[in-house]
């Protein structure tokens, strides 16, 4: 066999010729993937004339009608992620149209206008596809020319921050947009905030986000389920957000704002609201206030102390998702969690207190995440045991005494752990035994001096499906050669590392289906390059 022909690319088309990379405008990169001994299976490469056949013989089958009805295209299109159908989309006319003329599919786009646009009578948008989210960031609005009425009408999202406009533009916007759901109006420079009477209604809206409260919000959304109020209201804004309040109280659900004593007053005589979901990151007080008032809160989120949450658990028995920011400085038992026995997901905050957490059990917690915390020997290892349906366990910020805090815990359900700028005492680990239901690990910022302690936590996760590690000074190339003795890790996404040309090399020569990410200053451009278009043939 003539040497040269080592440096030739074969055709798997029907012509089976070999030719020159150059000969075909192939890049380099491309040309190592097809001819290394390690190349993907079903990796398959058609030259120019064999490609040109193949899409005429295709073309021709889709005249003859053995096209699929679009039912069924958008049962498949129904699966792909968002950078898929966008290629669907620009394929040929027919799945644009499928695409676009079909809600469920259209949601998976957004429109993010450029940054400090101004919308006037000149602005005209070119090849604007319809989309369901739309993103407007300091943009000045002046006024909205004929493109934003069958634009709007497409619409189930729509975000503006830190925009220019007068209200009455903003309402003639609003009144183009039957079909929206979701409305975020932040820090919004009203150049007008003249009121004027609404003679539309979203039925639709069912989640309002906005600084400042306007009496034509009572007519113009009288369905919200969520809302979102400034941190501070003050004054007529004060009173208005409780007009607000009382005319959407059969349907509003969640709530979100700092409580006043004047919005808790009259909250007291809304027989009709019945709230699931509170935000409050103001006085405490007024949070335990509030639980006496509405027993139907099943999830909270406040800045209290111990005691404060021991009232509020007692109040509210259908608690069952709670973010807390602990007030409590030097050593604490958190005696509320016995007051709270039914919680299912718990982010817990501190200011470097000192967690005893000895004696305390949650049975039904499925989710669990702890920031900022210091722990009293081995209570942190008592309490994780003492969950026994914990599937999701996030720690960071933490000091421990060694790794051995969290693994030598019982997990029966574990799924999910996230470890993210935790410091040790003593940079050791024991896992007796395995996690055999955990699927996903993260990893960040850990000062562990050695990867074999990585390497060995591997070893104990036998049906570990997903990998992200960043930030981490251990990893190196040589970690990443260790990650073939895993058969059931599928995503690998390595971040901040040590990381050379050699890890993307191995990755290459492995021949899996890794799905794998590398993000790391050491590693060339090329080799970057080489390792997108090998994930690319893994799809």
């Amino acid at each position: 066999m003539n040497p040269s022909t080592n440096t030739q690319v074969s055709c798997n088309g029907p012509c089976r010729k070999r030719f020159p990379p150059a000969a075909v405008n192939m890049d380099q990169a491309t040309a190592n993937v097809l001819l290394s001994t390690c190349r993907t299976p079903g990796l398959q490469w058609l030259c120019p004339e064999c490609h040109h056949s193949v899409n005429l013989q295709l073309s021709t089958a889709n005249r003859d009608g053995t096209d699929l009805p679009p039912e069924l295209w958008i049962e498949i299109f129904r699966n792909l992620n968002k950078r898929a159908m966008l290629r669907v989309r620009s394929t040929c006319r027919r799945w644009r149209d499928i695409v676009d003329q079909n809600q469920s599919l259209r949601k998976e786009f957004g429109i993010r206008f450029l940054f400090k646009t101004t919308l006037d009578e000149q602005f005209s948008p070119e090849n604007l596809f319809p989309a369901s989210c739309a993103t407007l960031f300091r943009a000045t609005i002046v006024t909205v020319d004929a493109w934003w009425p069958p634009f709007g009408a497409g619409l189930t999202e729509l975000f503006l921050g830190n925009c220019e406009v007068a209200l009455p533009v903003l309402l003639g916007m609003l009144k183009e947009t039957p079909n929206l759901t979701k409305l975020t109006l932040g820090s919004i420079n009203y150049t007008t905030a003249e009121e004027v009477e609404v003679d539309f209604r979203l039925e639709k809206l069912d989640d309002l986000a906005s600084d400042w409260v306007f009496e034509v919000f009572r007519n113009m959304a009288p369905r919200l389920r969520r809302l979102k109020l400034s941190s501070e209201l003050k004054g007529e804004q004060e009173a208005k957000a409780c007009r607000l309040l009382e005319a959407v109280q059969g349907t509003l659900k969640e709530l979100e704002g700092n409580l006043t004593p004047f919005m808790l007053k009259k909250i007291a005589g809304m027989d009709r609201l019945e709230l699931k979901s509170v935000v409050h990151r103001g006085e405490a007080d007024l949070a335990v206030q509030l639980s006496r008032m509405k027993l139907s809160i099943e999830e909270l989120d406040i800045i209290a102390d111990n005691e404060d949450l021991c009232k509020i658990g007692r109040n509210l028995a259908k608690l069952r998702k709670a973010r807390f920011a602990l007030e409590d400085s030097g050593t604490v038992v958190p005696s509320f969690l016995d007051e709270m026995p039914l919680l299912k997901v718990l982010h817990l905050e501190g200011i470097g207190a000192y967690l005893n957490l000895n004696l305390l059990k949650s049975a039904h917690l499925i989710s669990l995440h702890l920031n900022q915390f210091n722990f009293t020997g081995d209570c942190l290892q008592r309490y994780l045991t003492n969950c026994p349906n914990l599937q999701v366990l996030a720690i960071s910020n933490c000091a421990l005494d060694s790794w051995s805090d969290i693994f030598t815990a019982r997990f029966n359900s574990l799924r999910c752990l996230r470890l993210c700028s935790n410091w040790v005492e003593k940079d050791i680990m024991s896992v007796p035994e395995k996690l055999i239901h955990l699927t996903e690990l993260f990893i960040s910022d850990l000062k562990m001096t050695k990867a074999e302690l990585l390497v060995k936590l591997l070893r104990k996760c036998p049906q570990l499906a997903k990998l992200t590690i960043g930030s981490m000074e251990t990893i190196n190339d040589e970690f990443v050669g260790k990650l073939s003795r895993f058969p059931h890790l599928r995503e690998l996404h390595i971040y901040g590392c040590p990381l050379t040309d050699k890890s993307v090399k191995l990755v290459v020569d492995s021949g899996s289906h890794l799905r794998v990410q590398l993000d790391c200053n050491n590693i060339s451009d090329a080799a970057i390059d080489l390792l997108s278009y090998v994930m690319r043939s893994r799809e």
